[in-house]
């Protein structure tokens, strides 16, 4: 995933963060602070990481007008297509490298199974 990120000209944070702002459940607001925790950032990383996805429109940064000190963060919709096509990317990884995945889980279950004849 972070060398499709890369290849596509993005951080891998920059990609955490859409995706963690897209991932958020509902009824949480996607704030500095809740993303920061999520992503497991200080507050002063979060806001650099905030203001380079807003540079390269990705995301939108506003600020509360209850609580000046609180900015929520939204995904543009530049955002959005970056998340599908990193999205695409990954499921076409997945459908190449699958089978091989099942096959090896497979043969790995076999071996570690009792043999039946021990079994008796």
């Amino acid at each position: 995933m972070e060398g499709h990120a890369r290849a596509a000209g993005l951080q891998p944070q920059q990609y955490q963060l859409l995706l963690a702002i897209k991932g958020l459940p509902n009824g949480k607001i996607p704030t500095v602070s809740i993303l920061a925790e999520r992503m497991q950032l200080n507050q002063n990383t979060m806001v650099e990481l905030a203001e380079r996805c807003e540079k390269r429109g990705l995301i939108l940064r506003t600020r509360s007008d209850a609580d000046r000190r609180q900015v929520t963060l939204a995904i543009t919709r530049n955002g959005e297509v970056v998340l599908r096509q990193q999205a695409s990317v990954s499921r076409q990884e997945l459908r190449s490298i699958g089978p091989i995945l099942s096959k090896s889980l497979q043969r790995l279950i076999a071996e570690h199974l009792p043999d039946k004849k021990d079994a008796g």
